[in-house]
């Protein structure tokens, strides 16, 4: 019965410690290392995504995951991200792809749940239009207020002393 058990489960280290199937020895690791890569092999279309029906609509995809925004990672595209959140992204951009979407839809539908950060680009809309002209306006206006006030002529104005002033200062003087 021992000897059942012990060949039912060959993936499985021999973790009694006896002779070359010691988990120390690597000999254990190097006899399975074929059958890991047979495994991964047989994997791999498992892990793979199903490819498009055109190559238009692989191009069309590859382009949409650029464009879309990772809600985990800051700053970077799906198609470059490795969080688990781009990957379904990926698959909800591909499967409305394969509906017929048009781009603008995906990112309209992408947009209506996530919302503008979602987008690399986002849209224009009455919210985010004063975050995209506030700055420019503000140097406009920073730019007017410096020319004006350089433009402006300074006045000096001469002062005409009284007699009991100008005895004061010469007094003053004096000392």
């Amino acid at each position: 019965m021992k000897n059942d058990v012990k060949t039912s489960f060959f993936c499985l280290p021999n973790l009694i410690g006896e002779g070359d199937r010691a988990p120390s020895s690597g000999a254990w690791w190097r006899a399975r290392a074929g059958e890991a890569i047979l495994l991964a092999v047989l994997l791999m279309p498992a892990i793979a995504p199903p490819a498009f029906a055109t190559p238009q609509e692989d191009a069309r995809a590859a382009h949409l995951y650029t464009e879309i925004r990772c809600l985990v990672c800051q700053g970077e595209s799906i198609a470059d991200s490795d969080a688990a959140i781009a990957a379904d992204l990926r698959r909800e951009v591909r499967a409305d792809i394969e509906k017929g979407m048009s781009d603008e839809d995906i990112r309209k539908s992408l947009y209506a749940r996530y919302g503008d950060y979602v987008l690399f680009r986002p849209r224009l809309s009455k919210l985010n239009l004063i975050l995209w002209l506030l700055p420019p306006l503000i140097a406009i206006g920073g730019l007017a207020w410096l020319l004006l006030r350089a433009r402006k002529p300074r006045k000096s104005e001469i002062y005409v002393l009284t007699s009991e002033e100008r005895e004061k200062l010469d007094a003053v003087l004096k000392e």
